[in-house]
């Protein structure tokens, strides 16, 4: 009966340990920050870049736009042909040279062709 009194009792408490059994103390750990293994190899860099490139043409823009000037209302496919560079390559150079407003797209998608825009006289 004495075995029943204390098992009510810790259930009654709310707690699986009898009231004789140490407890454990908690050890606090201290975060440690672990030093760095080698130093930085260059400084950062913090000046902006203040001087804007205005033209960077590369060999492949120099002659897909050569050619639409040559020959006004060429038309895709017959770009990448002449060019002897892949169709994406083609198509991201003529998107670069329609964002400069340097040639323009002219008539429907099938019959089309690329031109030259006249926007300053030394543009080629």
């Amino acid at each position: 009966m004495n075995i029943y009194r204390s098992l009510s009792k810790n259930a009654a408490t709310g707690s699986g340990k009898s009231d004789d059994a140490p407890v454990k103390s908690q050890k606090i750990r201290k975060s440690r920050k672990n030093p760095p293994v080698s130093p930085p190899v260059s400084p950062p860099v913090n000046e902006p870049v203040n001087e804007p490139v205005n033209e960077p043409v590369n060999e492949t823009e120099k002659n897909v736009y050569g050619l639409i000037y040559r020959t006004p209302g060429i038309k895709g496919p017959s770009i990448f042909a002449q060019i002897s560079k892949s169709r994406a390559t083609v198509k991201r150079v003529l998107a670069e040279l329609k964002a400069k407003q340097k040639i323009e797209f002219r008539g429907a998608p099938k019959t089309g062709g690329y031109y030259c825009t006249k926007n300053k006289a030394g543009d080629h």
